[in-house]
């Protein structure tokens, strides 16, 4: 596979594939373009790896339109843990620049590992 840019070799990296989701039956695909089938409803996902606005933990973005960050948005904080990604939901405020960490995780287990 071609690798095009700096975050298509990031999600290639560290998200590309087919996880479970809470160790149920149901599946989330995260490929190398950006595209994720099954987490929520938006299709699209960017990693944050410039660290601004204090934010001081690793975070996906997940988007409706792939494009720049929204109000719309949906961000995790994520975190590996052997063969699984550990996702807290953030609740992000752009007017005041505060995020919050939530407490619920979920966890994707890494299929066929």
């Amino acid at each position: 596979m071609k690798v095009i840019d700096d975050e298509f070799a990031l999600r290639q990296i560290l998200f590309n594939g087919t996880y479970s989701i809470n160790n149920s039956n149901t599946k989330v695909n995260f490929s190398p373009d950006g595209k994720v089938v099954g987490l929520t409803e938006k299709p699209f996902f960017k990693i944050i790896y410039v660290f601004y606005l204090g934010i001081e933990y690793d975070m996906i973005i997940l988007q409706s339109e792939n494009g720049n960050w929204s109000t719309e948005d949906d961000a995790f904080k994520f975190t590996f843990q052997g063969d699984s990604i550990l996702l807290n939901p953030v609740l992000l405020n752009f007017e005041t620049n505060e995020h919050i960490v939530q407490d619920s995780t979920i966890t994707l287990k890494k299929n066929g590992s």
